[in-house]
């Protein structure tokens, strides 16, 4: 009942309602070579972002210019930001909207396995659990959308 939402919660909120909408839509996609379909997802995302990366910049945020900051950047934009695109959207092409969507759950497994694998962080009991529950709610929903 006293639950709060900050500035956050909205951007969380609006990213997750442009995730349903792109999804949506990515079945109405042209027919053209996934590549060139990427390179314009690419260019557009890189036009949305530059008011920010400016605005970022003129505000005195800027990235320091050391080995973990390039190290981050280059995971970043190899994993999450390409190949997560191209294997979300080929997988729309054969599954379908509907049961491709489901696998975006999988975001706090990978998210914890990747935290024990490159930061160190402890594996525990919870962690098990909360991925059990996680694979059984994705094998769940892709069997009744079978």
């Amino acid at each position: 009942m006293s639950a709060n939402f900050n500035i956050g919660d909205l951007w969380i909120v609006a990213a997750i309602s442009a995730w349903a909408v792109y999804t949506a839509y990515l079945r109405r996609k042209p027919a053209i070579h996934w590549l060139s379909f990427a390179a314009v997802t690419y260019a557009l995302a890189s036009f949305y972002n530059l008011p920010l990366f400016l605005a970022e910049h003129f505000l005195d945020r800027q990235l320091r210019a050391d080995l973990p900051t390039a190290l981050a950047i280059i995971y970043v934009s190899i994993f999450p930001s390409v190949l997560a695109y191209i294997f979300f959207t080929r997988g729309v092409e054969l599954i379908g909207g509907n049961r491709a969507s489901v696998f975006i759950y999988l975001m706090p497994v990978f998210g914890a396995l990747l935290s024990i694998a490159l930061l160190g962080e402890t594996l525990q009991l919870y962690h098990i659990g909360g991925f059990g529950l996680i694979m059984a709610g994705v094998a769940i929903a892709n069997h009744r959308a079978s």
